[in-house]
């Protein structure tokens, strides 16, 4: 238990250092995060936090850009489904290489751009479901 708190701790650090990386790159981005926060009280608190979308947006790309894990496996559970014409049976193993998918521009136009924006474009559906790091399904991983 302690190695997989160990690992989650250090992995935190990394997605930290890639976040801030990307920002160092994007002068856009500190200034729309900065004025997300100008107006808040100096101790934040979790509705603060919650209205942050452009901040979340920025993590989110940074997530994209800068995969923590090579591959996101998950196991087709309780019944069949079709997925791009393949039809997979309840019980298969499936395994999604994120940093192929996250930088194909198939899955992302721009893909190889930090562009936060396309994670808060309103009224389309590239939602949270496009690629979420510990997400649907259930893991095959300690994480």
């Amino acid at each position: 238990m302690i190695s997989v708190r160990c690992r989650r701790a250090g992995r935190d650090w990394v997605n930290v250092a890639n976040l801030l990386q990307h920002l160092s790159q994007n002068s856009t981005s500190q200034l729309q995060i900065a004025d997300e926060f100008r107006n808040c009280p100096q101790i934040l608190t979790m509705d603060n936090l919650a209205e942050a979308m452009y901040t979340k947006a920025c993590i989110q790309e940074s997530y994209r850009l800068s995969p923590t894990t090579f591959a996101i496996a998950r196991v087709i559970e309780d019944t069949s489904v079709s997925l791009s014409g393949y039809n997979l049976r309840a019980g298969t193993f499936v395994l999604c290489h994120t940093m192929i998918a996250c930088h194909s521009e198939e899955n992302f136009r721009y893909a190889n751009h930090f562009l936060p924006e396309r994670w808060i474009t309103a009224g389309k559906d590239n939602s949270r479901f496009k690629k979420q790091e510990y997400g649907q399904g259930f893991p095959l991983r300690p994480s």
